[in-house]
């Protein structure tokens, strides 16, 4: 932290490590030939074609994604729209059986006293 009226220090890599001033320049710039410089180009300009032709696949595959989610949403809909028909189908099946079971229970008890008839004359006829 610099205090009142002082320049911070700046630390280079140099054998006198702080300077008050910026950076000495290179004392010559590295030139690149031009083969090498069209090498490193055409090799840029694969990477390029690469990442856009990934870049066109992860789109198709969104597109792809986005179209079945939208069909997934209306198999959803539509299945949400036929659990209430099918509980209420099964519930009217329930209380039809549950009647159904009701009137064969009132039956079998109006047929026990001609069981109990029943029961006694075959006593009646054993002993005779």
């Amino acid at each position: 932290m610099a205090g009142k009226h002082r320049i911070s220090r700046q630390y280079y890599e140099e054998p006198r490590g702080f300077r008050d001033g910026p950076p000495p320049r290179l004392a010559r710039e590295r030139s690149i030939s031009p083969r090498r410089f069209e090498g490193e180009l055409s090799s840029r300009r694969d990477e390029i074609r690469r990442i856009r032709d990934d870049n066109q696949h992860l789109m198709d595959e969104i597109v792809g994604l986005r179209q079945a989610m939208s069909h997934l949403k209306e198999d959803l809909y539509s299945s949400s729209q036929a659990i209430p028909k099918l509980r209420a189908e099964k519930e009217l099946e329930s209380r039809e059986l549950t009647q159904r079971n009701l009137k064969l229970e009132a039956e079998l008890r109006s047929l026990e006293p001609h069981r109990q008839d029943a029961l006694q004359l075959r006593s009646e006829a054993g002993t005779l």
